[in-house]
């Protein structure tokens, strides 16, 4: 939230230069604006439908964290939105039609050019949200949707088809091998910040995604000439450093207010004497392993997991404050334990290990490299199916290459004990999982269960206060027979 004031300053003067050269502006939003950070929980999304308002949104695409307040909530925030929530491929279930507060495509005028903008969320939606704030809606396979839609659009006089895609980057490259008539996909939900466009599928549609937490903003300058000549594209990634874009002071204000009743979040609560972050999903997580390991310990469980989904933001070296571990656990999810046998266990993680595993390319270590300084190379897990679990008081070896749902080699107890396959264990997860999300639906029949009421932040931050910080990095528990993380070394200069 942030980065509002000094977006606005960059699109005051974007729109200024747009006008002196005859052209329009448009700024969109990729999804994802509410859900992260203590203030725009404790405003339950409204504070950033303000915010999008005030620096003139043109409209803005659903992401999988517009639902973590409910559809109800969704819905009438959607009412102050001055913008439109432009999202294709939801609809009812109760009557297949599409949610009053959407609309699939909407047209906008640049001078006298039609430029069209359709919005798409992931399917996977409904297995990262909790399942049940999506329980009565379907989301449909967004590529037939967009062909129909992108085809409408030229026959409506469209010179230009832009697609919002919510679908993450590895989902808008797979779909445009079968796309056709999209001009640009600007693209969120997977977190890739891109310093140039790729061109992909038989058209080489350009797709573009600004990364996350409003750091950057993507500038592209569409040059549409008379007649029936193809579209030119200049692009920018643009950081939004306060020394070139000096923050606006009536968006800072507005932040600072939606901040007021929030301010005891700043409390301190430890040191951490190193660094703590998610790493490279297919991998081992210090911090899943520290987070999870909470969870075990406020639970009295045997076991604990936690989601590589659910880990919001690294630790960094320093002072540990209470908004710090706000962040990391932003959602409002409590620790249920399962009685499980051990079977049940190494099914649990089969499941966790079941979804593909690709090399590394040069986009996802790129990404790995900037956010986390981590080097990686071999075989990560995709994010779909199940979620990547990381667990407390368990050591999984594991090979990716084997079939699914056979790829554990050796699994053990923290002491190195082998699993007891009849014996019954208490095993720690958060609700949004014992609850089926994630993919996890077997969980919700589970019948022996125990809700103890404390929140997965809340168990953080007593392990954080009793063990004045973070002394330590946990001692790995998943282990990747085809991959290696090592810390990222530049090259010394020439």
């Amino acid at each position: 939230m942030g980065g509002f004031p000094a977006l606005q300053t960059f699109l005051r003067g974007f729109r200024a230069r747009a006008q002196q050269e005859g052209g329009a502006c448009f700024y969109f939003d990729c999804g994802d604006v509410f859900q992260g950070t203590p203030v725009v929980d404790h405003h339950r999304g409204a504070c950033m439908i303000g915010l999008l308002n005030e620096v003139g949104a043109a409209g803005a695409a659903l992401g999988n964290h517009e639902f973590d307040y409910g559809l109800d909530r969704l819905g009438t925030l959607s009412e102050e939105a001055q913008y439109p929530l432009i999202c294709a491929n939801i609809v009812w279930k109760s009557s297949g039609r599409r949610p009053e507060f959407l609309v699939p495509m909407h047209m906008f005028k640049a001078g006298d050019i039609d430029i069209a903008v359709i919005g798409i969320l992931t399917p996977e939606t409904m297995n990262i949200t909790s399942p049940r704030n999506v329980e009565a809606i379907e989301i449909l396979d967004p590529l037939p949707i967009v062909n129909a839609l992108a085809l409408q659009a030229r026959e409506a006089g469209a010179r230009f088809v832009i697609l919002l895609s919510h679908c993450g980057l590895e989902g808008d490259i797979a779909m445009t091998d079968n796309m056709f008539g999209v001009d640009l996909i600007l693209g969120g939900h997977s977190h890739s910040p891109m310093d140039a466009p790729l061109f992909r599928g038989p058209g080489r549609i350009p797709i573009v995604h600004p990364g996350a937490n409003l750091t950057h903003v993507n500038e592209i300058i569409i040059d549409i000439a008379p007649g029936m000549e193809p579209a030119s594209l200049t692009f920018r990634q643009v950081p939004l450093y306060l020394e070139e874009w000096p923050e606006d002071p009536h968006v800072k204000a507005m932040v600072a207010s939606f901040e007021t009743g929030i301010a005891d979040l700043k409390r301190v609560l430890g040191t951490a004497a190193i660094e703590l972050n998610r790493g490279v999903i297919g991998g081992d997580s210090p911090q899943g392993s520290w987070v999870a390991d909470a969870m075990r310990e406020v639970a009295s469980a045997d076991f604990a997991f936690i989601n590589f989904g659910g880990l919001r933001r690294p630790i960094f070296e320093g002072t540990i404050t209470e908004e710090d571990l706000f962040q990391l656990q932003p959602f409002d999810n409590a620790i249920d334990v399962l009685q499980m046998t051990g079977s049940q266990v190494i099914d649990l993680v089969e499941r966790s290990l079941s979804p593909n595993f690709l090399p590394i390319d040069e986009g996802a270590r790129n990404v790995t490299i900037r956010l986390f300084r981590l080097d990686g190379t071999g075989l990560r897990r995709e994010i779909e199916g199940y979620g990547y679990l990381l667990p407390s008081n368990l050591k999984v070896t594991f090979d990716p290459e084997r079939p699914a749902m056979s790829r554990i080699v050796t699994i053990t107890d923290g002491a190195g004990a082998p699993l007891d396959l009849t014996r019954e264990y208490r095993v720690a997860l958060n609700s949004y999982m014992s609850e089926g999300g994630d993919g996890f639906t077997h969980l919700m029949k589970h019948t022996k269960r125990q809700a103890t009421g404390i929140q997965v932040r809340d168990a953080v931050i007593r392990k954080t206060e009793r063990d004045g910080g973070i002394p330590t990095k946990p001692d790995p528990r998943m282990f990747n027979l085809k991959l290696k993380v090592a810390p990222y070394q530049e090259a010394p200069p020439p």
